[in-house]
């Protein structure tokens, strides 16, 4: 229903149209801004393309298979490769790669797409409808825009809302028409659902239908709704005109918002409660409370969100801005200020994302943490009280408390949680004016509220919040992306034209001499893949070998969710988890033996592949069910055994197609239970579920980590601790994104493996966290586990006689308290020895929370007492 709209930013992740809007780049949706969205009682958000959920599921809204009144966050079943959620009031929304919209939830009218019909807990692909952009839920409605502009609408209907030109209590999916009322409407760039009522932009102008109860269509006087899209108006210069370049929306429950391009904030519906910002409401005066026409209210705008009776939004600096009703604290700030009536700040700052519910607040900052604020009563803010916004649930956001480092020639970078990127190596890759080489890691100054990193032979790639992204180093090839010839680019710069980006990567070509140099690419939120660099083999996916020195969206292909790029070969991850690849045919893992190089074609597998990762001539896939597949090439004299575990046949430094890795050549076991893999150059490294870090291939500079030097290793080892320059700490956790891993055993990076140009370093750093650092062309990126899933145990839940909280062996004292879902305490105490008994017999069933504080470290658990 109330999802955010970004202005400049998405996780990820907002309506983008697959064709050129000529927004004004500062004030664009990016990659966070579908990631997270607020529904009447409940809470979305995108982790890694997986969908998690809590708040209110009775109505099966949460997607987990049951209708549990009270939910505490929890994964969404049967999805992956989501690029955008929408909640609406009882029913959810979600939007693949590929195109295809799953709905669960509530179904009385027809929620979704088919039918009415009991609610149903789990997500259900709607029938029939492809080729989707973007998603809206309103409270019994739904939304879908198409790639080809057009909107599909089902749901309820008695308002209009879903703007087929009737009304009915429910109609099934079917075109929005135009204000004609005559033909399909088309030409759509983005739209939003309120409760009753739905918008959307045409050329800059805003569209809206269904519910006009109050003015919220600009029909005021009247108060009659329609079922067909009418123009949005605003009075400039003594005369009423079309609200135009507006860039994004965002629908209410009785009023909507706009942002024009020049980051100004437009309302209109109803005001009642201060949720247009206008200043005073004068019941007496009823244009100070019903507005027909749009109101410029603020300006430097950059995202926003309208909530029942309140409205937020972000400026251009990422401080938080609100106006309308707070009785239930949905403002950020105390109850006692039950109102407020034009726009106000309290110095919230570094603010990404938000989306408003019916009386709860979300927003992501810049740091990955997410906060709520508002109503409690179901969880759907993750915390026990109605209180400024709590710092909740923020293991989720991609970005929280991880760390990467990206490897490439002669540097190592490091993103560190707080958005900073940190280099050391050779001088003139670093990011930074040097006259010599570093040794230890120095911040990159150009360089903040980053969320990835990549790399190229001998440059650096960062994406930041806002999706876009940021190059320097060797510009060979053209690599860099800026659209020169220059060799060098010492200090980051952002490349031109590249927008809404939620992935990048880069080659690491074996021999530039021969090969021309690194390629990269960038993947949009849109799933249009975008490409620059060394176009040899037609690896670019242009169509042609010429060299790129700016960006080219790549015609071979679309909706990609993943990419990797080797030497000669780009490779892409489906939704359907299949494997397209094109470029140089030899060793690419298809059945093409000749022929052209720009022919798209399937890995020759008939598995289900989760993840990719390829490096020159080394090709992995993580496959679905926890095993593994590699294939390609490697160095015959220096590594001539690497496909051995493969059990195929001789010779052993090559493999056609991707096979199986089992434990050894002579067992028939398969490796399994694998969450994290990593190609490099002639090596691999995977990750298990238990922790365990293992790797095999060349060894011959230490680059396996096993603590000592050898020609190579056919059998998969774990990583070593205990040798001096080649040792790491052992891992445990495991991977959730592209390139990372966790370690929670020393506060420190450490690498091991070739030193040139102080490449690889040793780092004491707890800020830093843990990096595991590599070789050459080796790259890995981690992050910290939440101190949920590693420190706190509370059981049993539910609980009817008592509970038990208990930490890990290294902790100690601590204190605790039993709130109730009112947040009135109900038991407190001490303890000394990391554990403790909470005596319930006596209590009446519900639901309750537990504080747990010792000093350094707090947590809030959520349990039920029978």
């Amino acid at each position: 229903m109330k999802t955010l709209y970004s202005i400049i930013l998405s996780f990820l992740i907002l309506a983008v149209s697959a064709k050129d809007r000529s927004r004004n780049d500062s004030t664009t949706p990016t990659m966070t801004e579908k990631a997270i969205s607020a529904g009447f009682n409940h809470t979305l958000i995108i982790q890694e393309g997986e969908v998690w959920a809590w708040g209110e599921g009775i109505y099966g809204q949460l997607g987990n298979g049951g209708f549990d009144p009270f939910g505490v966050e929890a994964q969404v079943v049967n999805l992956d490769h989501i690029i955008a959620v929408s909640a609406g009031k009882r029913h959810s929304m979600a939007l693949r790669a590929d195109g295809v919209v799953f709905v669960w939830g509530d179904n009385t009218y027809g929620q979704l797409g088919t039918s009415p019909s009991p609610a149903v807990p789990v997500p259900v692909q709607v029938p029939l409808l492809t080729d989707v952009i973007d998603i809206q839920a309103g409270d019994f409605h739904c939304l879908a825009l198409k790639s080809d502009g057009t909107v599909i609408s089902w749901g309820a209907n008695a308002n209009g809302e879903l703007g087929q030109g009737i009304t009915s209590t429910f109609a099934g999916p079917a075109n929005v028409l135009d204000p004609s009322g005559s033909s399909n409407l088309s030409g759509i760039t983005l739209i939003s659902a309120g409760a009753r009522h739905s918008l959307a932009i045409l050329d800059g102008e805003v569209l809206a239908w269904g519910d006009n109860s109050n003015t919220q269509l600009g029909l005021y006087p009247s108060t009659t709704n329609s079922s067909i899209p009418i123009f949005i108006q605003t009075g400039k210069f003594f005369r009423t005109i079309n609200l135009n370049n507006i860039i994004s929306l965002s629908a209410g429950e009785t009023h909507s918002m706009a942002i024009d391009v020049e980051g100004q904030l437009w309302t209109w519906g109803e005001g009642v409660y201060g949720q247009l910002g206008i200043g005073t409401v004068d019941p007496m005066n009823p244009a100070t409370y019903r507005r027909r026409t749009a109101k410029n209210v603020a300006s430097k705008v950059r995202t926003m969100a309208a909530g029942a009776t309140h409205s937020m939004y972000i400026d251009s600096r990422g401080e938080l801005h609100f106006f309308g009703t707070n009785y239930l604290g949905q403002l950020g700030i105390p109850v006692t200020t039950p109102r407020v009536l034009s726009d106000s700040t309290i110095g919230l700052n570094k603010m990404v994302a938000l989306a408003c519910g019916n009386d709860f607040t979300v927003v992501l900052k810049a740091d990955g943490t997410i906060h709520g604020a508002g109503d409690a009563a179901h969880a759907q803010i993750g915390t026990p009280t109605y209180a400024p916004f709590y710092d909740t649930l923020n293991h989720f956001y991609t970005k929280t408390g991880r760390i990467a480092q990206v490897a490439n020639q002669d540097n190592s970078y490091v993103l560190k949680a707080d958005g900073t990127v940190w280099s050391f190596g050779h001088k003139d890759y670093l990011g930074f004016y040097s006259s010599s080489d570093v040794s230890t890691p120095t911040q990159i100054p150009a360089l903040s509220n980053i969320i990835a990193i990549g790399g190229t032979n001998s440059s650096g790639l960062a994406l930041d919040v806002e999706g876009k992204v940021w190059s320097w180093g060797e510009n060979i090839s053209g690599v860099c992306g800026q659209g020169d010839t220059i060799s060098l680019h010492t200090l980051p710069d952002t490349i031109p034209g590249l927008h809404d980006v939620v992935y990048v990567d880069g080659t690491i070509q074996g021999y530039i001499s021969l090969d021309g140099g690194s390629s990269a690419c960038a993947l949009k939120v849109t799933g249009e893949l975008y490409t620059w660099g060394n176009n040899f083999n037609y690896m670019l996916g242009d169509g042609s070998t010429i060299k790129r020195l700016s960006p080219v969206s790549s015609t071979i292909t679309s909706k990609d969710f993943s990419v990797s790029m080797s030497r000669g070969n780009t490779f892409v991850l489906n939704a359907d988890n299949s494997v397209d690849v094109w470029g140089e045919w030899k060793h690419d893992g298809s059945t093409l033996s000749s022929g052209t190089y720009n022919v798209i074609r399937q890995i020759n597998t008939t598995s289900k592949v989760k993840s990719i990762s390829t490096t020159r001539d080394i090709r992995m896939a993580l496959i679905v069910d926890g095993t593994m597949e590699v294939w390609g090439l490697s160095d015959k004299f220096d590594n001539p055994d690497f496909f051995q575990i493969c059990k195929g046949s001789s010779p052993f430094y090559t493999c056609t197609y991707p096979s199986k890795v089992y434990v050894s050549p002579t067992s028939s076991t398969l490796i399994d239970n694998i969450k994290f893999i990593e190609s490099g150059d002639d090596v691999a490294f995977f990750i298990t579920a238990n922790g365990n870090t293992l790797g095999w291939g060349e060894n011959k500079y230490g680059q396996l980590g096993l603590g000592y030097i050898s020609a190579s290793e056919f059998i998969p080892a774990p990583i070593s601790c205990t040798a001096t320059g080649y040792g790491v700490s052992m891992y445990t956790s495991l991977s959730f994104e592209h390139h990372s891993l966790a370690n929670e055993v020393e506060k420190e990076i450490v690498s091991w493996g070739a030193t040139n140009h102080h490449a690889t370093s040793v780092i004491h750093d707890p800020k830093i966290g843990y990096t595991l650092a590599c070789n050459s062309a080796l790259r890995i990126a981690f992050f910290e586990d939440s101190p949920e899933e590693i420190i706190l145990s509370v059981y049993p839940n539910p609980a009817t006689t008592e509970i038990n909280i208990a930490f890990g062996e290294e902790s100690g004292e601590f204190e605790y308290q039993l709130l109730d879902a009112s947040g009135r305490r109900i038991r407190s105490g001490k303890s000394s020895k990391g554990e403790s008994i909470i005596q319930t017999t006596n209590l009446l069933p519900g639901l309750y929370f537990i504080e747990v504080n010792t000093g350094e470290y707090s947590e809030t658990k959520r349990v039920v007492i029978q």
